[in-house]
C-alpha cells in the first residue's frame, strides 16, 4: 500500500459516453488519496464507481444518463459541499445511486441532493442502500438546531420496491445525533427497506390489500395444499409506517422447517405447501422472516389433516388420496385437490334435476356419485336423482 499523499482535482469537466466507466476510482492501494470533484458533469457513461476511498469531495456535480447505476460507492466516504444531482440514470439495485459496505456521505450545511427520473429494474429507483440499518447521510459539522438539507425525489421508479429509496429510513434515525435531517422538496416519497414485518393479507379491487393477524384453521385431505396469503413489509419513510417489499419466508410445521418461499414481487402473495407428514391431528404452521430488530417477524396458523373422503383411499407410496379400490376402474379418475371423481372426463352419475333426462355428457354438469359400488355418491346432503340408463350409468367400464 502506498502511503504518500495523492491529490486528484477534477474541475469544470464533462466526462461522458464511457463504454465501461466514466469515473472509476479505486483507492485500495492509495490510503492517502484525496479526490476533489467540482462543477463537473458525468453523463452517458455506462457506470461510475468509487471504491475504498475515504477522502472524496463533491461540489456542484451532476451524474446523468448512466446505464448501470449513476454512481456506486463501495466502502467509501464522500463529502458533499454543494449540490449533487442524479438524473435519468438506470440500474438494477439503485438507479441513481448504490451504497454498500459502510459507504456514506458527510454533508456540509450548504449541500443539497437531487434524484430525478432515475429507474431501477429491481429496487431503489433513486438510490439503494445495501444495509438497512446503516445511515448513509451524516453531518460533517454539527449545529444547533440542525440544518435541514434540501432533498428532491421526483419521478423515480423501481420494478419491485422503493421507487425513490430502498434500504434507508428518511426520518426516525438519530445515529448519535449526527443523522442528517432533510427538507423534502416533494413530500410524496416512495421508499421501503428489507422486510421487518410479516402479515397475513387479502386483496380485492375495492379495498386493495388488507392485513390481518390471523386466518381460519384449514382442513385438508392428504394431497391437498395449504394456502396462505402473505405480505412482507419494510419501513416506509419513517419507523412508524410500513410499505410492501419482497424477501424470503421460512415455513415450519410443528417446529420443523419444511421449505422457504421467495417473493417474486412486493405484493400480497399466495404461499402453497402440500404436507407430507400424514398425522391425522392438528398441526401448527409458522411463517417467519429474519429480522433482528422486529417483534413482528413471524405469524402462526393451524391445520388439520383428515382421512380420505368416500371414494378415495390413501396411496402409501405417494402419500396422497387417490381412487379407492372399488372405484379404480377403467376411465375413472379421482382428483383430491378438487374432490372430483370423473368418468370419461365427466362428473358422473345422476342428476339433481329429475325433470330432465340425464345423458352423461357436458350438457348435464350436475352429476353426482351415490356410492362406490355403483359410482353414485352425493355430498354433502341427499338429493333426488334418476337412474334412467343403468347400462350407461353403472356399467363397469
Amino acid at each position: 500500500m502506498y502511503k504518500c499523499p495523492v491529490l486528484i482535482l477534477i474541475k469544470s469537466c464533462s466526462i461522458q459516453d464511457g463504454a465501461s466507466y466514466g469515473l472509476n476510482i479505486d483507492c485500495t492501494l492509495f490510503s492517502s488519496m484525496t479526490i476533489n470533484i467540482t462543477d463537473t458533469l458525468l453523463t452517458g457513461n455506462r457506470a461510475n464507481s468509487i471504491v475504498s476511498c475515504h477522502s472524496v469531495s463533491f461540489s456542484n456535480v451532476t451524474i446523468a444518463n448512466s446505464q448501470d447505476t449513476g454512481l456506486t460507492l463501495i466502502q467509501s466516504i464522500v463529502t458533499v459541499n454543494n449540490s449533487l444531482s442524479f438524473k435519468n440514470n438506470t440500474g438494477v439495485s439503485g438507479g441513481g445511486l448504490s451504497l454498500s459496505r459502510s459507504s456514506y456521505f458527510m454533508v456540509l450545511p450548504q449541500a443539497s441532493f437531487e434524484f430525478v427520473n432515475n429507474s431501477a429494474s429491481y429496487k431503489g429507483g433513486g438510490f439503494f442502500c445495501f444495509v438497512s440499518s446503516a445511515n448513509p447521510f451524516v453531518y460533517a459539522e454539527l449545529s444547533d438546531p440542525p440544518i435541514a438539507i434540501p432533498l428532491t425525489l421526483w419521478n423515480n421508479t423501481a420494478g419491485t420496491a422503493g421507487a425513490d429509496i430502498y434500504g434507508f429510513v428518511l426520518s426516525g434515525s438519530t445515529f448519535y445525533g449526527m443523522a442528517v435531517s432533510f427538507s423534502l422538496i416533494n413530500p410524496r416519497v416512495s421508499s421501503s427497506t428489507n422486510a421487518i414485518k410479516i402479515s397475513f393479507c387479502d386483496f380485492n379491487n375495492t379495498q386493495g390489500i388488507t392485513l390481518s393477524k390471523s386466518v381460519p384453521e384449514q382442513h385438508i385431505f392428504p394431497g391437498q395444499k395449504l394456502k396462505f396469503k402473505v405480505a412482507l413489509l419494510g419501513y416506509d419513510g419513517n419507523k412508524t409506517t410500513f410499505s410492501l417489499t419482497d424477501g424470503v419466508v421460512d415455513v415450519s410445521i410443528d417446529t420443523i422447517k419444511v421449505f422457504n418461499y421467495s417473493f417474486a414481487e412486493a405484493n400480497c402473495s399466495i404461499i402453497e405447501y402440500t404436507p407430507t407428514e400424514l398425522i391425522y391431528s392438528k398441526h401448527e404452521v409458522v411463517l417467519s422472516i429474519f429480522s433482528a430488530d422486529s417483534i413482528f417477524n413471524k405469524i402462526k396458523s393451524h391445520y388439520i389433516i383428515h382421512e380420505c373422503p368416500t371414494g378415495f383411499s390413501i396411496n402409501s407410496s405417494q402419500g396422497i388420496c387417490t381412487c379407492s379400490q372399488s372405484v379404480s376402474r377403467e376411465n375413472v379418475t379421482c382428483d383430491i385437490v378438487s374432490l372430483n371423481i370423473t368418468h370419461n372426463g365427466l362428473l358422473w352419475i345422476g342428476t339433481y334435476d329429475t325433470s330432465a333426462r340425464f345423458n352423461a355428457d357436458a350438457t348435464n354438469p350436475n352429476g353426482c356419485i351415490i356410492n362406490e359400488d355403483c359410482l353414485l355418491y352425493c355430498s354433502p346432503s341427499p338429493v333426488a336423482f334418476m337412474l334412467n340408463d343403468t347400462d350407461a350409468q353403472c356399467v363397469d367400464n
